[in-house]
């Protein structure tokens, strides 16, 4: 009689609750992805900031263009997504986040690149470009507090432009590149999108230990049952 290896249990169990904690984390990614923290992307407008090394003319200095934003709850912003248009140069877009003083960008509390994808969007005779950046360094932002984002291409050809959206809310203000104050308030608010997850979420690092050690716990039953394995056929007597 043979003895066939069967699947431990314990190994079984272990690929059944790793399996659901893939699709549990997977799941939970998509939704940190897909949480949007603030939203001014409505209605569209042919408006145009500058927001780059060039100014209009292609001539220097440019401008720097920033807009205010106010989150319900601490979050940590991850991801950035607006709108705008190139007139020449590349892209090297650089985030820029700061305080407020009086209305105004303050202190700069975080500025960080990412990567960049990018769609065309059409209405009418008017072509803009959507962007899309997931920040290499997130920015945590607490609870009913005002900041600023500035979206600036830092690339030395750009001659680019912040869309604008087409109602008026709190304004935006803009400075030459080579100047300290922002000299130049605008009725209209800038066009941009913030997504990230809530700061008082808890990372899965604690469910990712406990999978690794189920993972480590299911191999090694199925190696002792392994070597225990045997083959316990009689041997044929020779006549």
């Amino acid at each position: 009689m043979r003895a066939y290896l069967t699947r431990s249990p314990i190994v079984a169990g272990t690929s059944r609750f790793l399996a659901a904690l893939a699709i549990a984390l997977g799941m939970s990614a998509q939704a940190a992805t897909a949480m949007v923290l603030f939203d001014q992307t409505a209605p569209f407008d042919t408006g145009l900031r500058a927001s780059s090394m060039l100014n209009f003319l292609g001539g220097t200095p440019g401008f720097r263009a920033a807009d205010n934003f106010m989150l319900g709850s601490a979050s940590v912003v991850g991801a950035i997504q607006w709108m705008g248009k190139s007139n020449s140069g590349a892209n090297d877009f650089t985030f820029t986040f700061y305080a407020d003083d009086a209305g105004q960008p303050g202190a700069v509390l975080l500025s960080s690149t990412g990567n960049l994808t990018t769609s065309t969007f059409v209405s009418g005779p008017e072509v803009r470009t959507l962007y899309s950046s997931n920040l290499n360094n997130s920015f945590s932002a607490s609870a009913g507090t005002t900041y600023w984002l500035s979206v600036f291409n830092n690339a030395p050809d750009a001659n680019w432009a912040w869309s604008h959206i087409g109602v008026e809310l709190d304004g935006s203000v803009q400075r030459q590149n080579n100047e300290a104050a922002w000299l130049f308030p605008w009725d209209f608010d800038l066009n941009f999108a913030l997504e990230g997850v809530s700061a008082t979420v808890p990372a899965p690092a604690s469910l990712t230990m406990v999978a690794l050690g189920m993972l480590l716990l299911g191999r090694k039953s199925l190696g002792s049952r392994r070597a225990r394995r045997t083959d316990s056929s009689p041997a044929r007597a020779h006549r």
